[in-house]
């Protein structure tokens, strides 16, 4: 249930949401990087840690000991609490754009498709989705769990080797992909307000997707805008495979469908 006020700021509150590996991250910390807003990451995923950073980057330390904590915390505050109450409809520096990047798999494991259903019925809440090929975003997962490198700074020139092609298990992309597929299709149904995009649209031309961006967010058109991370180099998508071949032979008709598309 939202605990909405109706003493609430004129905000425009917004999700971006994609796969893991889709380019959501850019989107997220180029939209923070304009005046008139902020885009929240790390808030509700898996680790603690960087809830707490991220919570703590924005909103601060807390003052002096408190039982429960300021942040969201599984089992103490819930993402629909700490969203409802601190997040949302709470810009600390007259941003008109509050948002938050939220994944698939949080979406999914904190099972938040009601809570914001409930959001985008209340109004001024809409969603920013970042589409990438299922088996491409799997690819790189793997990869990045390979390596522990996720993303690269703008500001980091360190070269890293490129990762060891993947061994792909057909029933694990299969889960995957049908998954991915699900998520899709949730938020095609829920929401008829949202901007979306491809992650080669993004690596392509990514003035005219920030652009869209901030029209989308009715933000004034900013093109400084720039993400704090930038993508990894890396080989295309076919030859970071290992069992391409077999891979592609063995996978059900609708996950085989995904190698006919751009594996970009």
């Amino acid at each position: 249930m939202l605990l909405l006020t109706e003493n609430a700021p004129n905000v425009l509150n917004f999700i971006v949401t994609g796969q893991a590996r889709c380019g959501a991250a850019v989107i997220q910390s180029a939209v923070s990087s304009h005046p008139k807003a902020i885009c929240h990451g790390d808030l509700v995923g898996d680790c603690g840690i960087r809830r707490q950073e991220a919570h703590e980057d924005y909103f601060g330390e807390p003052y002096g000991h408190a039982e429960i904590p300021d942040y969201c915390a599984p089992g103490m505050v819930s993402p629909e609490q700490y969203l409802t109450i601190k997040v949302f409809d709470n810009p600390l520096y007259g941003e008109q754009a509050v948002g938050v990047r939220i994944l698939y798999d949080d979406i999914l494991k904190q099972q938040m498709w009601e809570y914001f259903q409930e959001w985008n019925l209340a109004g001024d809440f809409c969603v920013i989705h970042v589409k990438r090929n299922p088996i491409a975003c799997f690819v790189s997962k793997k990869q990045a769990q390979q390596t522990g490198v996720w993303q690269q700074s703008v500001n980091d020139r360190q070269q890293f080797l490129q990762p060891r092609s993947v061994h792909v298990d057909v029933e694990e992309l299969t889960w995957f992909v049908r998954n991915h597929v699900m998520c899709e299709t949730k938020i095609a149904n829920l929401w008829d307000d949202r901007l979306e995009f491809t992650y080669k649209e993004l690596f392509l031309d990514y003035p005219s997707v920030m652009a869209g961006v901030f029209e989308f967010l009715s933000l004034p058109p900013y093109p400084e805008a720039k993400p704090t991370v930038r993508r990894l180099k890396n080989r295309n998508i076919r030859d970071r495979i290992a069992n391409f071949s077999t891979l592609r032979a063995r996978v059900p008709s609708d996950v085989a469908s995904y190698f006919n598309e751009d594996l970009f």
